[in-house]
């Protein structure tokens, strides 16, 4: 099949990344990312790095105090992340001990 319209490299690689369904694993990294920036070096320092996987973000805090803390602001953190993506990529956050 030969293609006739020239394409941008950026909307070739959205399609290659929408065809392989590469885009749902990238916002989820990314939200990783937004968690750590969201709360801080200083706390992040205390936290493991998250790991989200069909949307559930966990993340490892061994400080009962602050995972308690974390755990109270859940449901904003949740809104907070999935804001900054623009979309619902989020839908749970689980703090382990």
């Amino acid at each position: 099949m030969k293609r006739t319209e020239i394409q941008s490299i950026g909307d070739v690689l959205r399609s290659v990344l929408d065809e392989s369904n590469m885009s749902l694993r990238l916002a989820e990294l990314k939200a990783g990312e937004i968690w750590q920036e969201m709360i801080g070096s200083e706390l992040a320092s205390k936290c493991m790095r998250p790991y989200v996987k069909n949307g559930v973000m966990s993340i490892r805090v061994t400080d009962a105090a602050l995972r308690h803390e974390f755990h109270m602001q859940r449901s904003s953190m949740i809104r907070a992340i999935n804001r900054r993506l623009n979309a619902n990529i989020i839908s749970d956050i689980r703090f382990i001990g």
